[in-house]
């Protein structure tokens, strides 16, 4: 038995777990999941998955206002069941893992951590107490999972074994999205569809409704564009505690061109809508939407890593020296405004930003990620 333990269980994941325990006798025990809040379609679909036998829901204590410094309630069941092996998500804010390596050694249990490696704030240098307290839980461990090649690099490079780490490249359900890709929703086709031979383009945001993905901004760039570019098309999808200052800014100028669909968790929904648009906009940092871009053949206009205290997940590699990746140069309406322009009026350069971002996908699959936790599971029994 392996036990894969983290604090919340998205519904993106959900697809993986239920692979992956076709390849090891896993069971997933999780506090939280984001389609908890999801429509009753979308949620139900979700909750089916979960009643496998594989997803076990334990109690989390949430101790301070931070959500993300968390407890989970799982030492009695470690205990109880003696997995052979842990899976278990590194993050320093949940209280587990300063205790988990303890509890491993003494059960005889082998213990993998999983996550990015490294903490993308932690590029500038200057979270060296984390660094370091990071660097020593994984030298506790068996082996490390990370998410990308520049994970393994940062852990290396402070003294941990390569041989122990392994790159599961981090993804979603890629044939979800091929599955879409001609599916057609009759109930949005007229709401996110050019009108015939309309050849302006259209914009997409989709990420969290968080201060740090800066959604205002994208708002703000949206009504600029859309006085400008009539005929374009703007999408923005999402939920999150900037919504409500999302919606009465949105409110204050209407434009019939800026679509605001709030948060939507079904594949075929998102292909839809990506589907008919030309480029992403992500302002903020880039994590698990460049593949929602990627795999509807559309690029993504941001700031390169580092500019203005942005910071990317490890997604920000399969663009990052790509034309898939559009660098937007720096942080300001102006700037965004002018690359977004740049597209509109030189179909060229976006017809070649598209092609890239349909190559790159063809490097993005969800047997990669499970490659990487099998080789790392095989590593350690």
């Amino acid at each position: 038995m392996i036990y894969v333990i983290q604090r919340e269980l998205p519904h993106y994941r959900i697809p993986f777990f239920l692979e992956l325990s076709k390849l090891a006798d896993i069971k997933v025990l999780y506090c939280k999941s984001s389609f908890d809040t999801a429509n009753t379609k979308v949620a139900g679909r979700y909750q089916d998955a979960c009643k496998d036998d594989i997803f076990h829901r334990v109690k989390g204590l949430f101790p301070t206002l931070n959500p993300y410094v968390s407890y989970l309630c799982t030492t009695w069941l470690i205990i109880k069941d003696r997995p052979s092996i842990i899976i278990h998500e590194m993050s320093l804010s949940i209280i587990n893992v300063y205790f988990i390596p303890l509890i491993a050694k003494l059960l005889n249990i082998k213990l993998i951590w999983w996550g990015h490696g490294y903490n993308r704030f932690d590029k500038t240098g200057n979270l060296i107490l984390k660094r370091k307290l990071r660097i020593l839980l994984h030298r506790s461990s068996k082996a490390s999972i990370v998410y990308s090649q520049k994970g393994k690099l940062f852990l290396t490079e402070f003294g941990i074994d390569p041989k122990k780490i392994f790159v599961a490249w981090n993804t979603t359900d890629t044939k979800e999205f091929e599955r879409c890709s001609l599916l057609n929703i009759p109930a949005l086709s007229k709401e996110i569809k050019n009108p015939e031979g309309n050849r302006e383009i259209s914009f997409v945001y989709i990420a969290r409704l968080i201060k740090e993905k800066k959604p205002l901004f994208v708002a703000e760039l949206f009504l600029r564009l859309a006085v400008k570019y009539s005929r374009c098309k703007f999408h923005i999808i999402g939920s999150g505690p900037e919504e409500n200052y999302l919606n009465r800014l949105l409110a204050s100028r209407r434009y019939e061109n800026i679509y605001f669909h709030g948060a939507i968790t079904d594949t075929r929904i998102i292909a839809t809508i990506l589907s008919s648009c030309d480029a992403m906009i992500s302002p903020g940092y880039l994590g698990l939407n460049i593949i929602d871009a990627l795999a509807n053949g559309i690029p993504v206009i941001a700031v390169k890593d580092g500019i203005s205290g942005v910071f990317h997940s490890p997604e920000i590699e399969y663009i990052e020296n790509e034309e898939a990746f559009i660098d937007a140069g720096d942080l300001s309406l102006d700037a965004f405004e002018s690359c977004c322009s740049s597209l509109i009026e030189n179909r060229d350069k976006l017809e070649r930003a598209k092609l890239s971002a349909q190559n790159c996908f063809k490097k993005i699959s969800m047997t990669k990620m499970l490659s990487g936790f099998k080789c790392a599971i095989e590593y350690v029994t």
